[in-house]
């Protein structure tokens, strides 16, 4: 099962986000994009019970910029 996290972006350098807080979690892709309300404010899918990792997060963007920009 996906879940959908909408975060903030805190900080970051030239490559990544290296610090977020936690928006919500959401069972919709939809639901968390109306959670996002400025442009730091981004989406990303999770599945359930897999183990989460420091890596590269695939699937996350920032509905709120001009074109949804995709990380």
């Amino acid at each position: 099962m996906i879940i959908w996290i909408c975060g903030e972006a805190l900080s970051w350098n030239r490559i990544e986000v290296t610090e977020w807080n936690v928006i919500g979690i959401y069972l919709k892709e939809e639901d968390a994009k109306r959670a996002c309300k400025t442009e730091l404010h981004f989406i990303g899918p999770i599945e359930i019970d897999t183990p989460w990792y420091d890596g590269w997060w695939e699937g996350v963007y920032y509905p709120q910029t001009e074109e949804g920009a995709k990380c």
